[in-house]
């Protein structure tokens, strides 16, 4: 979605806060929504065009977390069921992961697991929960393109709302991670 622009109009900067002690009012979010809509593939996800680092092998990865995100905000903003219907099916595919990718994988499985957690998909976070479970490190955490603290906490955060809606996260592998961000402070 990046190659459409689209002309904001002066309505949708009515309300905002003139300081930032101001609350803002409900935003109006049906030019995102139609947004999102609008740029979902036939595939059921979404594309991030603009992110080319180092190659194009991790793409699908990015591809899935993107999609993860994009379905969130829909569900969350009354989006079209038929389309987080496609996406849930896209995510639910495990052909459109790149398993064999280090660099993007852990978003591909943490966004998943995040969304599945909020819908209370029980099957499908049984089958996403121990992919990003198998990427933990022996020390704790977790990488993207390297070993760090925010893939440790995006994932340990993943698992934590995966645990809360009833799927089985070992609680060893929740403390591992703690000590890995401890030690990163």
């Amino acid at each position: 979605g990046f190659e459409t622009y689209e002309t904001l109009p002066p309505e949708a900067l009515e309300g905002l806060p003139s300081s930032p002690q101001r609350a803002l009012k409900a935003p109006d979010v049906s030019r995102a929504v139609r947004f999102l809509v609008q740029t979902q593939r036939r595939s059921g996800g979404w594309d991030d065009s603009n992110y080319h680092f180092g190659g194009v092998d991790s793409l699908p990865n990015v591809h899935m977390a993107v999609t993860a995100l994009a379905t969130a905000a829909l569900r969350a903003h009354g989006g079209p069921e038929a389309s987080i219907a496609r996406a849930e099916a896209f995510m639910n595919d495990e052909s459109n992961v790149a398993a064999v990718d280090r660099d993007e994988i852990v978003w591909a499985h943490a966004y998943r697991v995040l969304y599945f957690a909020r819908t209370k998909d029980a099957a499908a976070l049984a089958a996403v929960v121990p992919r990003l479970l198998a990427l933990q490190e022996p020390d704790g955490i977790w990488a993207h393109e390297y070993a760090n603290p925010f893939a440790t906490a995006a994932a340990r955060h993943a698992l934590e709302a995966a645990r809360a809606a009833g799927a089985e996260v070992p609680g060893a592998v929740l403390a591992a991670g703690a000590k890995a961000l401890f030690a990163s402070r």
